[in-house]
């Protein structure tokens, strides 16, 4: 096919034969604890789902009014501290291996920064039924803490191949009654691997926070467009967040995830759009990184504490490897 008539068909199918997404509010709004960070879905099988969900403090992420921090690195030969443009330029060094420093404006902690989605304990449960259909199923309450960054994640079981469920999780704090958000969302398991079905999925890489083009703290255009698709998943091959230049703690790594998980198109997306998430360097702790690697410039963040992060974040189980 001829890339004109290409662009001419595609654009016709996302004008014409697809369906429009109806224009939802998925939140519903009590006294916390909040879903601000939204869900995830992964790991699809005919018959099993991973999903994800974490405990906020507040209902959405600090406005890009805040602050954020400035990372400085050390040169002993004239103890002075400096900003990585100075060693770029008098040592040609990238990433200077050098003792780190991280300043917050005046009054600010991790938790107000910009996109600080601060986390909180509490209790959370999935509840999922097929579309069409009136009984959910549900997880039992699930606690979560600081020790998972307030995050829980469950596996479905027993699902329906090729099927789409419905999706809400609750929340509550421990010892009370009543609930306090809910959000709605959706996933479509896979077909049988002996049936023929076409299959309609999307990859991505490199998601860099600093590159939003959509304003008012939404994020990024292209992922409306992208969930007009109606993809079956989506493979994330990796750079999910960039911790290179301010991740310099574990508090910083997680505030990574936040302030891009908090804007509300990622929010919309993946709530409804299953993910395959695969982790990569700047995911993991800074370029072209590995584990035996000895370098100061990333702080007191370390590469352990990298691949531990990742698989509190993401939908996707105890092992980082599938078929």
């Amino acid at each position: 096919m001829k890339r004109r008539k290409f662009i001419y068909q595609a654009s016709m199918g996302v004008g014409g034969l697809l369906p429009v997404l109806k224009k939802v509010n998925p939140f519903v709004l009590g006294n916390g604890p909040f879903l601000a960070t939204g869900i995830k879905t992964g790991e699809i099988t005919p018959t099993e789902a991973i999903v994800w969900a974490r405990l906020t403090k507040v209902a959405k992420p600090v406005g890009k009014q805040a602050a954020i921090p400035t990372v400085l690195y050390k040169d002993e030969s004239v103890n002075e501290w400096h900003p990585t443009a100075y060693f770029k330029e008098k040592y040609k060094q990238d990433r200077p291996n050098r003792e780190v420093k991280v300043i917050f404006p005046d009054g600010y902690s991790v938790n107000e920064l910009e996109g600080a989605v601060p986390g909180t304990a509490g209790e959370l449960r999935f509840l999922y039924r097929k579309q069409g259909t009136q009984k959910w199923s549900e997880t039992a309450w699930m606690q979560v803490d600081g020790s998972t960054d307030y995050a829980a994640q469950v596996k479905l079981q027993h699902l329906q191949p090729d099927t789409r469920y419905e999706l809400s999780v609750e929340t509550r704090f421990k010892g009370t009654g009543s609930t306090g958000q809910s959000m709605s969302g959706s996933l479509k398991t896979a077909a049988n691997a002996t049936d023929s079905k076409d299959v309609h999925f999307m990859v991505t890489t490199c998601h860099e926070y600093n590159h939003q083009d959509d304003p008012d703290g939404k994020g990024f255009k292209i992922y409306q467009h992208m969930k007009l698709l109606q993809p079956d998943f989506m493979v994330h091959t990796g750079d999910v967040v960039y911790y290179d230049q301010l991740g310099k703690s574990l508090p910083l790594a997680y505030w990574h995830w936040q302030r891009m998980f908090g804007l509300q198109s990622c929010v919309n997306f993946y709530k409804d759009v299953p993910t395959y998430f695969m982790k990569d360097d700047h995911d993991t702790w800074m370029n072209d990184c590995y584990p035996q690697w000895n370098n100061k410039f990333m702080g007191e963040f370390t590469f352990q504490q990298g691949v531990k992060v990742f698989g509190q974040q993401v939908p996707m189980g105890a092992t980082p490897y599938r078929t």
